[in-house]
């Protein structure tokens, strides 16, 4: 004799298909949102990484105005080599900021992001500073 099989199994099933189509949406809308932000903090990461090169190279080089603009195109080509300038233009400012007895070269680089899936929302831009001490006064 086979063992007693209970009366509702059939209705069992329909109520674990309803339950996993109500979770889904939210499941699939955590995992979204937390590639979108996983991606924008890499991309930050990036562009802070092109920012701190161009620091790097403009802080040695003796002239001013060539260190600001050496530092600009180092940022350029960093970010140009971490293809992060395909659909956007960034904005690169370098600038000289006495502070004590020292000149440093501060980098900034912000390039417009707009998220990948658009689930959550996401900041505008990605922003990357750098500084380094230049030693062309020396």
């Amino acid at each position: 004799m086979s063992p007693a099989r209970p009366l509702r199994t059939r209705a069992r099933r329909g109520a674990y298909a309803l339950e996993f189509a109500l979770a889904l949406p939210v499941l699939l809308a955590l995992i979204t949102g937390a590639m979108d932000w996983g991606w924008y903090i890499y991309q930050t990461s990036t562009v802070s990484e092109a920012a701190w090169q161009g620091a790097r190279i403009g802080a040695g080089i003796t002239d001013g105005d060539e260190a600001k603009a050496a530092a600009a195109a180092a940022v350029q080509q960093a970010l140009d080599q971490m293809n992060l300038t395909n659909q956007q233009q960034p904005e690169i400012s370098t600038e000289m900021v006495q502070e004590g007895s020292h000149q440093v070269l501060q980098v900034t680089v912000s390039i417009p992001y707009a998220g990948t899936f658009g689930f959550l929302p996401m900041p505008a831009t990605l922003e990357g500073n750098a500084s380094a001490v230049w030693y062309g006064d020396l």
